[in-house]
Order: structure tokens, then C-alpha cells, then sequence
């Protein structure tokens, strides 16, 4: 595309975006979009065929930015728990700028978002985590023959549970809180594999 067809598509692209932290995803409109990308109607189906293909394209440029954001504060630490606590701290980030604060117009899409529809967004975050997974592997942070994209769904499904589900023995909140349950519960998990226990070492019934 030409240079001023690429701006004019980024344009009716902002127009969207503030459409629907306006208004909502159901009182989004094309007319509404072309009012405010000052542009006319049959403009903005000329770049987008319709509503629902312009909305998927404005996710998805939201969730790569929001996504460009966070991978930088992870890249600027030096372990996998760091980078792991990095992107815990970030992802309410992810859900206001990536999900266009639907929370406040529609709390129930978000819902359906964050849990039975994340099936895409976790996809994506899992091919996000998978090289500092590879990396903490080449840097023995954790066992060698860790599946590596297992343990990234592992730890996204984690992550979003943190964001979706209020905590009850530690402050989600908290940097120190959330570093400390991390450790705990989930990189430990991808350390040494445990010895494995003999049937003689454990109790035995009472008669």
C-alpha cells in the first residue's frame, strides 16, 4: 500500500479502538467508525469488508503492541523467574490496552475472553514464552528435558488464573508476594526432577 493508504487504514484503525472503548463492541458501527476517522462509510469498507474484520484487525494491532511492551520488561531481566514475575506484574496491562477496556462496557465479553474464548491469546503467549523457556534451559535455571512448550502453557495458564481469580494466602499484587508464590509453585516445578519415592518409604495403614 501506498504511504497515504497505510496511514489512512491506521487512521480508520484509531477511529475503531476508540469506538469501542467508547461504546462497547455491540454499539460499535461502521457509520460511527467513519465519523469519528473522518472518513466516509464506503472508505472504511474499502480497507475492511466488515465490522467483524475490522474489529479482529484492531485486537490483534492492540495485542502486538501491548505484547511488544511486555516482552521488553522481560528482556530486561536475567532469569526466567524474573521474566516470569515480569510479565505477571504487566498483564492487567494486557487486559486494558489489549482488550480496549471492555471491562468497563461489557465485563461479560472479557469474561468469556479470559476463559473459555482465551484459547487464541493463550496461543500467542505461548509462542511468546517458549524462547526464555529455551533459554533458562540452555542456562540450567531448569532441567534439560523440560518440554519446553508444555511448561510455557503451564506458566501462561498460571499467569491468567493470577489475573482472573482473586488470591487467598498471598498478595497478587505484590511484586515480593508474587515472586515468592512463583518460585514456590511454578519455576521449582521445572528444576531438578525430583527422586523418586520408594513404595517402602511410604506410611503404611493401620489396622
Amino acid at each position: 500500500m501506498t504511504t497515504t493508504a497505510v496511514d489512512t487504514e491506521q487512521q480508520i484503525l484509531d477511529a475503531a479502538a476508540r469506538c469501542v472503548r467508547r461504546y462497547g463492541l455491540r454499539r460499535t458501527t461502521m457509520e460511527e467508525v467513519a465519523r469519528l476517522a473522518g472518513v466516509s462509510r464506503g472508505t472504511v469498507h474499502r480497507y475492511f469488508r466488515d465490522k467483524d474484520t475490522l474489529l479482529r484487525e484492531v485486537f490483534t494491532r492492540a495485542d502486538s503492541g501491548v505484547i511488544r511492551e511486555i516482552t521488553a520488561a522481560m528482556d530486561a531481566q536475567p532469569t526466567l523467574l524474573e521474566q516470569v514475575v515480569a510479565l505477571a506484574l504487566r498483564i492487567r496491562a494486557y487486559e486494558e490496552e489489549a482488550l480496549l477496556e471492555l471491562r468497563d462496557t461489557e465485563p461479560e465479553v472479557v469474561a468469556v475472553m479470559l476463559t473459555s474464548g482465551a484459547g487464541p491469546m493463550l496461543g500467542r503467549w505461548v509462542d511468546v514464552l517458549v524462547p526464555y523457556v529455551e533459554a533458562a534451559v540452555a542456562r540450567r535455571e531448569v532441567r534439560p528435558d523440560l518440554d519446553v512448550r508444555r511448561a510455557s502453557e503451564w506458566t501462561m495458564r498460571m499467569i491468567l488464573s493470577l489475573q482472573t481469580t482473586p488470591s487467598v494466602t498471598f498478595d497478587r499484587t505484590s511484586p515480593d508476594d508474587l515472586r515468592a508464590f512463583l518460585a514456590d509453585h511454578l519455576i521449582t516445578g521445572f528444576g531438578p526432577i525430583p527422586a523418586r519415592v520408594s513404595t517402602s518409604d511410604l506410611p503404611r495403614n493401620r489396622k
